[in-house]
């Protein structure tokens, strides 16, 4: 079995498993990062321990996500160009499209879960007690400014919403270019 972790597709599982272990542990430490270094730096062994735990955790939660994504895909692609085809094609097929394909898809996944996680444990910050909120508090809309303001959690929604529209848009052009690729061999 000839078998090797090429950068690509490692990236594209591996990053958005990062997201998501990231956006868990800050928000585990109450989103101070001092607190969550503290926990998985203190020394030098401790810290290499640390950071390989996590790098193997957040491949495997990476890989869930793409599992995930291929349980949700249509039969519209010629999958067995990967097989049948040319090598040089099928490695530039791999690198230019599918890698970003799944990369863009697990990223949306990997966004969305961070955001629930924002959600139900959302940090100071996003409870915004700013001069606006203080002003608002004053008017009759105080729900603003209530112990969990949704001004904060509205951007954040916002903010996760564009960046998860994007990454389908572009996804999308990436399979339909996929499509178009793989449909000319067969």
């Amino acid at each position: 079995m000839n078998f090797s972790l090429r950068p690509h597709p490692l990236i594209a599982h591996w990053v958005p498993g990062v997201v998501v272990v990231v956006t868990a542990l800050l928000a585990w430490s109450d989103w101070c990062v001092i607190n969550l270094l503290a926990v998985f730096a203190g020394d030098a062994s401790k810290a290499a321990v640390s950071v390989l735990v996590l790098s193997v955790f957040a491949f495997v939660i990476g890989e869930i996500l793409d599992s995930y994504r291929n349980c949700r895909e249509d039969n519209e692609v010629n999958w067995n160009f990967f097989f049948d085809s040319d090598k040089e094609k099928v490695k530039r097929l791999d690198e230019y499209y599918f890698t970003y394909y799944v990369l863009n898809k697990n990223l949306a996944s990997a966004i969305g879960v961070a955001w629930l996680i924002f959600i139900v444990h959302p940090p100071e910050l996003a409870l915004w007690k700013s001069p606006l909120c203080k002003l608002l508090s004053d008017t009759q809309i105080g729900w603003l400014s209530g112990p969990t303001s949704w001004l904060g959690l509205l951007v954040a929604t916002l903010l996760a919403s564009f960046a998860i529209w994007i990454l389908w848009a572009d996804a999308r052009a990436l399979r339909n270019e996929i499509k178009e690729h793989t449909k000319k061999t067969t």
